[in-house]
């Protein structure tokens, strides 16, 4: 709650947890305990990571460190308007003082395809270069100083990606920025982006059908939206499996180096 008494809507859900108060951190944990005893997973993925507060999200690093197993932990660093204040919320800036915990990076994505709630803008790879000068930081794991301000202490801590569940697909979003574009000039556009996520220091994070030029037909917001669009197109799989090739020697090159 806020002060005077109405909901915290940070999140948009109607009412926001308030993770900082001690039962609402046990059960946090207590939950994560348990997964990871009866279940053991080997990571977790936090919606909203924002709205967690920071001492939180480090009692969760400390006991997953117990495991003799790496656990993965990856959220999304969204600085919300919560009622916790700023140095509390487990966002982007505050990454400093959670190095092996990975966030989704915002910058990677829009300095590749243009700001995401601006469905005309472009960036490097449907720009023609666009923000060529952030493409050393990002390549890098958007944590080297030479190229510019620093997201990250070590590139484990940035998910790379330019497409999710979440908003349209890289490939409508091509259809939306670009609409005079080929087919085939869009589809070297979507490989561009697709390669530098692959081959970029970080932890790339493809989308399900990503490598085949997913579309969920201009629906920006599927949540809701029922199987004609969320579905997995099997036909566009078996059309587009010379790109999935492609795709495929790209994540052998980068295991070869890694």
């Amino acid at each position: 709650y806020h002060n005077d008494g109405s909901l915290s809507n940070g999140t948009g859900t109607g009412n926001d947890l308030a993770t900082e108060r001690i039962m609402v951190q046990k059960f946090i944990l207590d939950c994560v305990d348990y997964w990871l005893n009866q279940y053991q997973v080997d990571g977790f993925r936090f919606d909203l990571m924002g709205a967690i507060d920071l001492e939180t999200m480090q009692l969760i690093r400390n006991r997953c460190n117990e495991e003799d197993r790496p656990i993965l932990l990856l959220g999304e660093g969204w600085d919300l308007d919560t009622e916790l204040v700023d140095e509390q919320k487990t966002t982007l800036a505050q990454a400093n003082q959670l190095v092996d915990v990975s966030f989704f990076n915002d910058r990677f994505r829009d300095s590749l395809k243009g700001n995401l709630f601006t469905t005309d803008a472009k960036g490097f790879i449907n720009g023609n270069g666009h923000f060529l000068e952030r493409l050393p930081q990002i390549v890098a794991g958007s944590c080297d100083e030479r190229f510019g301000d620093n997201l990250f202490i070590t590139p484990l801590q940035s998910v790379n990606y330019v497409e999710c569940h979440d908003n349209h697909t890289l490939w409508d979003r091509l259809l939306l920025s670009n609409p005079k574009a080929t087919t085939l000039d869009r589809k070297r556009m979507h490989q561009l982006a697709t390669g530098i996520t692959i081959l970029s220091q970080g932890i790339p994070f493809i989308h399900a059908g990503q490598e085949f030029y997913r579309t969920k037909h201009g629906d920006e917001n599927s949540y809701i939206s029922g199987d004609d669009i969320n579905q997995i197109d099997w036909d566009q799989r078996g059309i587009e499996n010379e790109n999935i090739l492609w795709v495929r020697s790209l994540l052998a090159l980068r295991k070869e180096y890694w």
